[in-house]
């Protein structure tokens, strides 16, 4: 059987990774007047805050990414 297979870092990164992906995700559908189901109440409270949440997405989850692939 094989080890660890990269342990907690790399489970961070992944997540990390997922977070970034459906951010950009749901900015790129949320131009094609799609959403991603439960990603869609952002849009409630306004364009801007929608907007800036999916950045916000984008930017944590890539360093979440970044800082625990460095980790590994």
């Amino acid at each position: 059987m094989s080890e660890n297979n990269g342990g907690f870092w790399q489970m961070v990164s992944n997540i990390g990774g997922g977070i970034a992906f459906l951010g950009a995700l749901s900015f790129g559908l949320h131009f094609l007047n799609m959403e991603i189901r439960g990603l869609d109440l952002i849009d409630t409270w306004g364009y801007e805050t929608g907007a800036a949440i999916r950045v916000g997405m984008i930017v944590i989850g890539g360093l979440i990414w970044f800082l625990a692939k460095r980790k590994t």
